[in-house]
């Protein structure tokens, strides 16, 4: 199995922009391992406890990238765009060693393809997302 490290929106303009970023993450894990591979997803994992002002944002960013580096691949999901964070995660990895995906929700099965974010974005609003976890820090 090789080990990929995947980069995915996370911080949105709003909490709900935010926790959709949060069930697209969710679907590119599983996208990751429909493919055989063992994702990692530092952004999902990290950002549980700290918060945006925290000093540990930085240990987790540092932690994030010691992870990015042992893994074999870096797989950027573009579907919604990519944000200052994945491009920081593209510029710090080796030439040959990235790739770009989409999902288009095919894991989700009741989601058909879309063309635009913003209309990814509607269609993912209409999901439950009542189960996540709290963004907040408790």
């Amino acid at each position: 199995m090789i080990r990929v490290y995947v980069a995915s929106p996370f911080k949105g303009a709003t909490v709900e922009e935010t926790r959709q970023n949060i069930v697209y993450a969710r679907l590119c894990m599983l996208d990751s391992l429909e493919r055989g591979e063992a994702p990692y997803l530092s952004h999902l994992l990290y950002t549980q406890v700290w918060a945006e002002t925290d000093e540990l944002r930085d240990a987790g960013l540092r932690a994030g990238d010691a992870m990015r580096e042992a893994c074999d691949l870096v797989a950027l999901y573009t579907d919604l765009g990519v944000t200052p964070g994945m491009q920081r995660a593209l510029d710090a990895t080796p030439f040959g060693k990235s790739v770009g995906r989409n999902v288009h929700f095919r894991t989700a099965k009741a989601l058909d393809a879309l063309d635009t974010p913003a209309e990814w974005r509607k269609r993912l609003a209409v999901m439950s997302l009542d189960g996540f976890p709290a963004l907040e820090r408790p």
